[in-house]
């Protein structure tokens, strides 16, 4: 036998130990109730021994309901087996104490014997010894009893209850063997096929977890093409926006120069036409100021230069691009609360370019709700956070919001949602490049017509 076989054949003994271990209680108590309605039997077919048979059965259904409590408290296996045993041998004793009471071989008694191996072993689960053993035990009882009521057997009245015994003892005990083996390759297919559910499970389990991995893994190629598209649309915006910034720097200098030169000859207009003649010129200053401001924008995003960091004092450029954007911000209620011992490292000139940036773009949000809803107060509040490990910079302000949507594109180049002339878009493009250049996270939280929020996260 192998070692697996054999652990096998212990765990199915365990389990029909424990099995009739229940059993024994059903047992008991069926035992005892069919012990009671057999009074009715008493009463049919011996009537005057009615009370001495009541008592046998009382004390043998008592017995039973014991034993079935017993049971319940049972831990050891051999104990169990003896409880076992005797519920089965309770109701045979009783009866053939009934026997050799009412007419010895000649009792019709002999049949709850039969009874009482056949229901054994169907409640008791025994194993073909313990059968075989219980049916040499029952017919040792009726023998006593047949020879105690008659004082010697009569074998010619003896025969026929003996032999219908016996051969119920043998059809027991071999269906018992038979049983068992049925049992035993049951308990062996439900092993395998818990084995195989366990082994199902796992190979689920590891499909999953190689699904979720190739997701991830489609989701990151995905990415990554979107990354790889965006890159080279940003290459060919950076090597066109550089050819424009080449070819139209020298005649905007040509343009600035000649307008200076212009103001000059003004003392030489006519009073009349003086007004005029500074107008023209005003505006075409300041169309060439915007121009200028543009071809700016579009060399800071060509060129994506990196410029020396330095160890800074947060409140340094905070205080600087508020000066620079103070004009912007001249009826907006500006709430600054910045830690002053707040330092990172990173360029002062960017940071300041970044912030005014955002600045400039909360106003606007509130220009655009004011606009909407009427007067109310503009509000933009800056705060800090500090850990050991990062400073977070906080921009809040109460204007008309971003949309989810927008808030996913805000930072691509060319993105605007303002007015034609109002803004290339490169903006907020130029701040983020800014933030990768400085190793900083920017979290955006926004509420159409309620708020928006920027939280810069810089490492200290």
């Amino acid at each position: 036998m192998s070692e697996s076989e054999h652990t096998t054949r212990q765990l199915f003994k365990i389990s029909e130990e424990r099995a009739r271990i229940a059993n024994c209680q059903q047992a008991a108590i069926f035992g005892a109730i069919f012990m009671m309605v057999g009074v009715g039997l008493d009463v049919v077919v011996y009537y005057d021994s009615v009370s001495t048979l009541l008592v046998n059965r009382i004390v043998t259904a008592a017995l039973l309901i014991a034993f079935a409590v017993l049971s319940g408290f049972i831990k050891s296996n051999l104990l169990a087996r003896l409880v076992v045993h005797t519920v089965a041998m309770l109701p045979i004793a009783s009866i053939s104490y009934m026997i050799f009471l009412t007419e010895g071989a000649g009792s019709p008694y002999y049949a709850g014997l039969n009874l009482v191996l056949v229901g054994a072993t169907l409640l008791l689960r025994w194993n073909t010894f313990d059968s075989a053993i219980n049916a040499m035990l029952c017919l040792f009882m009726y023998t006593w009893a047949v020879f105690s009521h008659s004082k010697g057997l009569s074998w010619n009245s003896a025969f026929i209850p003996s032999y219908f015994i016996f051969v119920t003892g043998a059809i027991t005990t071999t269906a018992t063997y038979f049983y068992n083996h049925s049992r035993f390759r049951e308990f062996c297919l439900s092993k395998e096929v818990a084995a195989s559910n366990k082994k199902l499970r796992q190979i689920n389990r590891k499909l999953e977890e190689n699904n979720t991995e190739l997701e991830a893994a489609n989701l990151k190629l995905k990415e990554q093409g979107s990354l790889l598209v965006q890159s080279e649309k940003l290459s060919s915006l950076g090597r066109m926006s550089a050819g424009i910034v080449h070819e139209v720097n020298n005649p905007l200098n040509y343009s600035k120069i000649a307008l200076h030169t212009l103001k000059t000859f003004e003392s030489a207009i006519s009073e009349d036409e003086r007004e005029d003649y500074m107008e023209v010129v005003s505006d075409a200053e300041e169309g060439l100021v915007r121009v200028i401001g543009i071809i700016t924008d579009l060399r800071s995003f060509a060129r994506g230069d990196t410029a020396a960091m330095d160890h800074l004092n947060v409140t340094s450029f905070v205080e600087s691009a508020r000066k620079l954007a103070s004009s912007t911000l001249a009826e907006i209620e500006l709430k600054i609360d910045i830690d002053p011992s707040a330092e990172i490292e990173g360029n002062e000139r960017q940071l300041c370019q970044l912030l005014i940036n955002f600045l400039q773009n909360s106003a606007r949000a509130i220009e655009v709700k004011q606009a909407k809803s009427g007067s109310f107060q503009g509000k933009v509040s800056l705060t800090t956070e500090s850990n050991n490990k990062r400073v977070t910079l906080i921009l809040r302000d109460n204007g008309c919001g971003i949309s989810a949507e927008d808030i996913d594109h805000m930072f691509e180049p060319f993105f605007t949602k303002n007015d034609v002339g109002e803004g290339m878009g490169l903006g907020l493009s130029i701040c983020h490049r800014i933030l990768d250049q400085h190793n900083a996270k920017i979290e955006v939280k926004s509420k159409v017509d309620e708020f928006t929020e920027f939280r810069i996260h810089f490492n200290k």
